[in-house]
């Protein structure tokens, strides 16, 4: 597995990684695919956020995320 730095990491198959940059949220289930993620969003010139969670806990956030802020664009490469 590559590591980057400033990158978390998580501890079970179950999580998810949730890159965040400007409007847009990118949710992946594997580490590597955050990280290189996470670096095209920051070659961008965007503020980038990487958070890790359970699935189970993504679909709340999801909900949450959908009701209150319409305009944000969420990406689930989790499939």
């Amino acid at each position: 597995m590559t590591r980057f730095p400033h990158m978390p990491t998580g501890g079970g198959q179950d999580e998810r990684y949730v890159v965040v940059g400007g409007d847009l949220l990118v949710v992946l289930s594997d580490q590597d695919k955050a990280a290189l993620q996470r670096e095209a969003m920051l070659a961008a010139n965007l503020d980038v956020e990487v958070h890790v969670m359970s699935a189970a806990t993504w679909q709340q956030v999801r909900d949450q995320l959908a009701a209150s802020h319409p305009d944000i664009t969420i990406t689930d490469l989790t499939a």
